[in-house]
Formats: structure tokens, C-alpha cells, sequence
């Protein structure tokens, strides 16, 4: 294994798979079962159980960054910012009360980034997460790189990888995942 490959491999700290929710834009984290996936939204036997499956995963699984149900909002291609490459959406997340994560620090718990498309890969996309600050308001991105990939958009791998949110360092993460 070359060196390149070893860095990378010590600095991606995270991934988790989800899936597309029928008839929204939301994505759940691919630890839930189906059946407390289908209970009825926002009540307290729903809360409740997918509490449980959260608890019994990250024991198995051990740190959970990223809430587990994300958002994603496509957005009208600008060519604005970041060398005028076209962002295609926004991802955003809320912590629930049962969630933690290095990532939840003030509320309103939220972690939010834009994403990008990456240039000769078409299946991998990017952002750099950012979130709530003492303020309440997002701040700007931690440092750390966030790496989508998806064929169909209905499910998704996210990676993070720490500290490296940089251009240097989405270069580096790139020729990492050309090798998965």
C-alpha cells in the first residue's frame, strides 16, 4: 500500500450508508429496520424505537457523525465561488435529542453543507460540513471533507474525512476513492 493510501485511510474517520425516503427528500440512515422506518411520523413510539436502533448501532459501530436522517435540496447550478464550479445542492441535518455526535454542540444542532460535483467522477460528489456555532447560526465549514457517493440518488455513502476540507486534501481523498 502506498503512502498516499495510508494517510487517507488514518484520516477518513467516518461512513454511513442511507437511503431515500419515498416521496420526500430526506435519506435515512440504512440502521433503521423498515418497520420503525414505517410507523407513524413524529410520534413518540416511532421516537422511541428508532432511539433504540440508534443506541444498538452506535455500540456496534462506535462514533456517529452525521445525524441520521439527512436532507438534500437540489438548487439552480450557479457558477459562483469555489473556481466557478457548479454546486448542485444542499445537504442539510438536525441531531435529535437521543443523537450525539462530536458534531452536536449548540443548538439548534444542525450541520449543513454545499455540494459539489467532482470534475471527471461522476458518481462522487463533495462538501465541506459545517455547523451550529454558540450563535445559533451555521458557521463556517470545520475543516473536514464530506464525500457523497451515489448512482441513483436514492442511495447514498458519505464519507468524512478529518481535516482535510482543503483543496490538497479533496485531491488526496479522490485518488483514495479512484482505488475503492
Amino acid at each position: 500500500m502506498n503512502r498516499l493510501n495510508s494517510n487517507i485511510i488514518g484520516k477518513m474517520m467516518w461512513k454511513c450508508t442511507y437511503l431515500k425516503q419515498e416521496g420526500t427528500t430526506g435519506f435515512n440512515a440504512d440502521f433503521f429496520s423498515d418497520e420503525v422506518l414505517r410507523m407513524k411520523n413524529a410520534s413518540r413510539e416511532k421516537m422511541c424505537a428508532m432511539a433504540e436502533e440508534y443506541q444498538r448501532h452506535k455500540q456496534l459501530a462506535g462514533v456517529q457523525l452525521l445525524p441520521s436522517t439527512l436532507y438534500f435540496a437540489d438548487i439552480e447550478t450557479s457558477k459562483s465561488g469555489r473556481g466557478a464550479k457548479p454546486r448542485i445542492g444542499v445537504l442539510k441535518a438536525k441531531f435529535r435529542a437521543f443523537e450525539e455526535s462530536p458534531y452536536k454542540q449548540f443548538k439548534p444542532y444542525q450541520v449543513s453543507t454545499s455540494i459539489w460535483a467532482i470534475d471527471g467522477l461522476g458518481c462522487w460528489y463533495y462538501g465541506t460540513p459545517a455547523v451550529s456555532q454558540s450563535d445559533g447560526n451555521a458557521g463556517k465549514d470545520n475543516g473536514d471533507l464530506l464525500m457523497i457517493h451515489t448512482r441513483d440518488w436514492d442511495t447514498l455513502e458519505v464519507y468524512i474525512f478529518k481535516g482535510m476540507g482543503d483543496i490538497q486534501g479533496r485531491f488526496d481523498a479522490v485518488e483514495y476513492i479512484k482505488t475503492l
